[in-house]
């Protein structure tokens, strides 16, 4: 089976030199946002059905243990295609740009005479991210709107701010377009789906063959789009010449450990992911390897199935021995979670995974026997434990790689104050041992908030309509679940306002800038508070520190002039 892999690739290569027609594969990576593998048939779901993605299992290489280097979107997809971990690359979080300095999967494939393209299905990778190095073509742009099949969804679905992603089938469209547009030289091809993200809204049929599992409905969707977009190639003549890998950025905890998404923690549930590859020219089928595998392991492995030479460091492995039958030795498997470090002060989380063991870095430490104990409920870390020993001193090793790694922060992009005095200080904070909140104490108050949010996001079409005793039955029900809820608070207040019960409102804006001290509008609702009392000066005085901080806001020039206007004051 050796052999045969290696003549196809020396005669594939001989071919691309002699001048003849170009015959070297094609690449499609697929990469599907936020999959957990148990929700995938061939890793074990029973609630759903994935028939497309089982038939590259059959076709090709199940990675049994593949491991996500991060268990939020941009972190994981950067380390995906650069195969170097979040510490290496630098992007810890959303906010953060890949650097120009870092060599990408597509630039590796560009380089070698490959038509290189993408179709993100999320704005979370638009292309002022830094991720198009080495595309030729970078799909990034979004429809003006999205068709909503849940009515409970359609104010969170449809309101401002949420046109920054398309549906699978669009994707799939889009992806096809620009891989049949022209036949000359082989691709290399990027198509990421977003739909098993939240929100969670499948498309007929499945809403109706998955009532009640919204998300297993928007697993079994993608699927049938990655059939379609396979459908097409094999249409065109070119399945057969295509290498497919699958694989996903990271899971969804959908409440399990108490995380209702991802990014707070490491469990398998957030960075256990599927990942397939299916070649079928140079390898046999039904191969399932049971050893840990990595994100990072992706560009090396399509590299060395195309005889593509590397320039620069990496830090994965080419998994092309696994793809031919052969055992692979057991590589511990690096993630991280900075979710709630960066967006709550929590302290950060990392992990450590092998075949059946995973150490967790918290402050207070973790360690699970998988085999035994596959949900990691059982905590049986205690000072001393022999394999905890050794997988906390490769965390330490990482550790003490991390810090080493020269122009941290470099990686920046929209971070505010607070956000980048963290990036600065993370090398130096203590993973275990450190006195931040440890978030496995915090979710149960986070998911309060989370709930008590989506309840208040009920009110906006009531208080659009000036339906405000009906807004307020929601918003209050919210502040009961959680008193600090933002959300319930600011409309609740913006009622008051309207109503012209200034008093009631300066309250709660008050309470909201407590809450979000770095929002100027809540400084302004509150002046326009004040202004309802007659107490204009007071009004004058923080709309002068909002037009000061922003002189560009005719928002708060106008309220501004008004306010001076009002206190006998010169415009």
């Amino acid at each position: 089976m050796r052999r045969a892999a290696v003549l196809i690739l020396m005669v594939l290569a001989g071919l691309a030199c002699s001048g003849e027609r170009d015959v070297r594969p094609n690449v499609l990576l697929i990469i599907i946002d936020t999959l957990r593998a148990d929700r995938v048939s061939c890793y074990g779901a029973k609630n759903v059905r994935t028939p497309v993605l089982d038939r590259l299992a059959v076709e090709g290489t199940r990675f049994d243990a593949a491991v996500s280097q991060a268990s939020s979107t941009l972190p994981s997809i950067c380390s995906i295609l650069t195969s170097l971990y979040p510490y290496q690359h630098q992007v810890r979080d959303n906010d953060m740009d890949l650097r120009e300095d870092v060599t990408t999967i597509a630039e590796v494939f560009r380089d070698a005479r490959y038509r290189t393209g993408a179709v993100v299905g999320s704005a979370l990778l638009d292309r002022e991210r830094g991720l198009t190095q080495g595309f030729d073509h970078y799909e990034d742009d979004f429809p003006d709107s999205m068709n909503v099949f849940n009515r409970s969804l359609r104010q969170a679905r449809i309101g401002p701010g949420r046109h920054s992603e398309r549906r699978a089938s669009n994707v799939t469209d889009r992806a096809l377009s620009w891989i049949l547009a022209s036949t000359e030289g082989p691709f290399f091809m990027m198509v990421h789906y977003f739909d098993p993200h939240s929100l969670y809204d499948p498309p007929p049929p499945f809403d109706v063959e998955y009532a009640g599992k919204p998300y297993e409905g928007e697993v079994a969707y993608t699927d049938s789009q990655i059939g379609r977009l396979l459908a097409g190639l094999s249409e065109a003549g070119i399945r057969k010449n295509t290498i497919v890998l699958v694989i996903a950025n990271h899971g969804e905890g959908l409440g399990d450990h108490f995380e209702p998404q991802h990014g707070f923690f490491v469990y398998d549930t957030t960075v256990r992911v599927p990942f397939l590859i299916s070649y079928p020219a140079a390898f046999e089928g039904g191969v399932v390897v049971n050893r840990t595998v990595q994100s990072i392991d992706v560009l090396p492995t399509l590299a060395d199935i195309c005889g593509l030479t590397l320039r620069g460091y990496i830090a994965g492995r080419s998994l092309v021995p696994a793809l031919r039958g052969e055992d692979i030795r057991e590589a511990p498997a690096y993630s991280e979670a900075l979710r709630g470090y960066f967006g709550y002060g929590w302290s950060p989380v990392r992990g450590i995974r092998t075949e059946v063991w995973k150490f967790v870095d918290a402050p207070r430490k973790e360690l699970y026997y998988l085999d035994n104990d596959p949900l990691e409920l059982d905590n049986i870390y205690e000072p001393g434990h022999v394999v905890g020993k050794v997988l906390e001193e490769i965390m330490n090793s990482r550790m003490r790689h991390e810090r080493a790694q020269p122009d941290r922060g470099t990686g920046i992009g929209q971070l505010d104050e607070e956000q980048f005095r963290r990036l600065e200080a993370l090398v130096d904070v203590p993973w275990a041992g450190n006195d931040l909140p440890d978030p496995k104490d915090e979710m149960e108050a986070f998911n309060n908030r989370l709930q008590a949010n989506l309840i208040a996001n009920l009110a906006h079409p009531h208080i659009e309509a000036g339906e405000f005793e009906k807004a307020r039955e929601f918003l209050d029900g919210a502040l009961l679940m959680d008193p600090n809820s933002l959300v319930a608070v600011e409309n609740l207040a913006r009622i008051h306002l309207i109503a012209g019960r200034g008093k009631e409102a300066e309250e709660l804006f008050t309470r909201a800038i407590r809450l979000d001290t770095e929002n100027l509008e809540h400084k302004a609702n509150l002046a326009a508070s004040l202004m309802v009392q007659n107490r204009f000066h007071e009004a004058v005085k923080l709309l002068a520190e909002c037009v000061e901080n922003e002189p560009s806001n005719e928002h708060y020039l106008r309220a501004y002039g008004a306010a001076r206007e009002a206190a006998g004051l010169p415009r």
